[in-house]
This record gives structure tokens, C-alpha cells and sequence, in this order.
């Protein structure tokens, strides 16, 4: 099957989190447009839900902090750690209460399991801070494809997805880029996977990358049966 990379010689798969391998978007957007109003109950903004939803889907697959001051931005605020982290608080309070009712892609569980009996490495690398990637991996993913995951990367100050993830795999793996493959749903996978050199495929659950020329799957089947 012919999905515009050839992964056939790909020895090491690298993995988004939330909507790649999680079906969590929708219930992490209102989460984050709650824990963003929160943040500021008195805003003026009439439509300030559906901006920050709409900013949040734009900006999927980067950092929170990035989205967060990006929205920041857009509204015409002053950036603010301060606010961040009193958004962050609730942001992760009410993904870890709601997000255990969300699921495995069943076209991911596949992949990830044939990965696993063939003994490929594997990889998450998540905008996700690190604590709370752990804690709903840990909840989610069955015992047998965790124990053939390799690591669990989440983002933090100075270790984020994209280069610097990579660069942590090239150096404990000794592999080569061209080695790499990424498997996202977010233009910023691709453009965070271009920027460090390797190769990626998105899976387009949304129907965001129409008419873009972006290698892209409809399902992770796809990539399952291209191996």
C-alpha cells in the first residue's frame, strides 16, 4: 500500500497521545475552554468559549503553555505565568476527572500491538506534562502494550515533543533520523516532526488536513498494513 513514506525500513515509532492513540479531543477542548474561563469569569468576550475552542483545535499538538499564551495573545493580554499555572491547576484537574470515560483508538491498539510482537521501539512523545501522561497511559493502555512501549515522553520546561524529544531518542537509541517515523493527527506534529528531521504521518480523524499536502492516513490501518 502506497501512503507516500516508505516506513518498511522505519525501526522506531513515535507516537502523539490525545487523538492518535486517545480519543480525548473532545473532551480535552471543553476542559480546556473551562479551565480557560475560569481563568477569566468577567471576561467581556461574549463568544470567548467558541474562540478558545476554535484557538485550541488550531493550535492541538503544540505545549498548553504555548496554547494558553497564544490565546493570551489573541485576546489582547499580557502574557502571565501566573495565570497559566492557575489554569494549568484546573486544566488537569478535569482531564484527570473526565477523561477516564475516554478510549483507545481501536485502529491504534492494532498497530501498537503488532509493533509490540514484532519487537519494534516504540515511543510516546505528548504535549502532555509528564506526571499526568503517566497517570493516564498507566489507566488506559492494556499491561501487554505498555510493557513493550519503550518510554513515555511528556513536555516540560527544556524537554518538549518535537526536537528535543527526538534528540533524547537518536541518543539513547544510536539510530538515525531517517530511522524515525512520527504518527500524529495535529498539523503540529508535522511541522514539529519536520523541524527535527524525521518523517511523519497523520491519521485524520477530523477531517482537518483536506487539501493539504501533508501524508496523511485515514486510519492507522493503513500504516499497520503497509509493515
Amino acid at each position: 500500500m502506497d501512503i507516500g513514506i516508505s516506513i518498511k525500513n522505519k525501526k522506531i515509532f513515535i507516537f502523539d497521545w490525545d487523538g492518535t492513540i486517545f480519543d480525548s479531543m473532545k473532551i480535552k477542548s471543553q476542559n480546556f475552554i473551562s479551565a480557560f474561563c475560569l481563568v477569566f469569569p468577567s471576561e467581556e468576550k461574549s463568544d470567548l468559549p467558541r474562540f478558545v475552542g476554535g484557538e485550541y483545535q488550531r493550535l492541538s499538538g503544540y505545549s498548553r503553555n504555548y496554547i494558553f499564551m497564544e490565546i493570551m495573545e489573541g485576546l489582547g493580554k499580557k502574557q502571565d505565568t501566573h495565570l497559566f499555572d492557575k489554569f494549568n491547576s484546573a486544566f488537569e484537574r478535569l482531564n484527570m476527572s473526565t477523561l477516564v470515560h475516554a478510549k483507545i483508538f481501536p485502529d491504534a491498539q492494532e498497530l501498537l500491538e503488532m509493533l509490540v510482537d514484532r519487537n519494534y521501539k516504540i515511543y510516546i512523545s505528548s504535549s502532555v506534562p509528564p506526571d499526568e501522561l503517566s497517570r493516564l497511559v498507566e489507566g488506559t493502555l492494556p499491561e501487554q502494550i505498555r510493557r513493550g512501549i519503550t518510554s513515555v515522553f511528556g513536555s516540560k520546561d527544556g524537554f518538549s515533543k518535537g526536537k528535543e524529544h527526538i534528540q533524547e531518542i537518536v541518543c539513547k537509541t544510536g539510530a538515525k533520523h531517517n530511522d524515525l517515523l512520527v504518527l500524529g493527527d495535529d498539523i503540529a506534529d508535522h511541522e514539529l516532526s519536520l523541524d527535527a528531521g524525521v518523517d511523519c504521518i497523520l491519521v485524520n480523524r477530523r477531517g482537518l488536513l483536506k487539501q493539504r499536502a501533508i501524508t496523511s492516513v485515514s486510519s492507522l490501518n493503513q500504516v499497520k498494513d503497509a509493515l
